[in-house]
């Protein structure tokens, strides 16, 4: 790969199969995240988590060459997190991390670019995410990838950083 594009990539809907590369994709984020002293998430992903979510039709899997790679959430809806700013409009990124071994290839900025298209193509017109208020470098990241940070929001024990981008042509 060169300047930072990434490889022929597929998005696939995640199945019950799916769920030990999901896991270990998630596990390998988590285990970074912490031994950086980020606190972003706090608890390994185990089936109990992620076995309604994938049922759901919540997860993707990002595939180069078949081989799972990343993992996206991408929801309809976010109250929790953006209560009465909920409102319809919007489609919402959770849960995205890129295997270690394929880190700072660009494959995070296509999967968001891939979330805004299949938001789009649902008639939103803004996607949303959150990440954690403590972690500097992911803030960054995505303002970079066209977000705009909105407010920060306690959700348990958690401040996260609510950002949205424009997607309506």
């Amino acid at each position: 790969m060169m300047s930072g594009e990434p490889p022929q990539l597929t998005v696939t809907p995640a199945v019950p199969h799916d769920r030990p590369s999901i896991a270990a994709i998630l596990e390998g984020a988590r285990r970074w995240m912490t031994d950086q002293g980020i606190k972003q998430w706090a608890l390994p992903f185990g089936a109990d988590w992620l076995d309604p979510k994938i049922a759901a039709g919540e997860f993707w899997v990002v595939r180069s060459g078949g081989e799972p790679i990343a993992v996206v959430r991408l929801l309809w809806a976010d109250p929790l997190f953006w209560a009465e700013r909920d409102d319809g409009s919007a489609a919402y990124v959770h849960t995205l991390a890129v295997r270690r071994d394929h880190a700072g290839q660009g494959i995070g900025l296509w999967v968001l670019r891939w979330a805004e298209e299949k938001a789009r193509a649902a008639g939103r017109r803004v996607l949303r995410l959150d990440c954690a208020a403590s972690n500097p470098a992911l803030l960054a990241y995505y303002e970079r990838a066209g977000f705009t940070a909105q407010s920060l929001v306690k959700v348990g024990h958690a401040t996260v950083m609510l950002f949205e981008k424009t997607i309506a042509s």
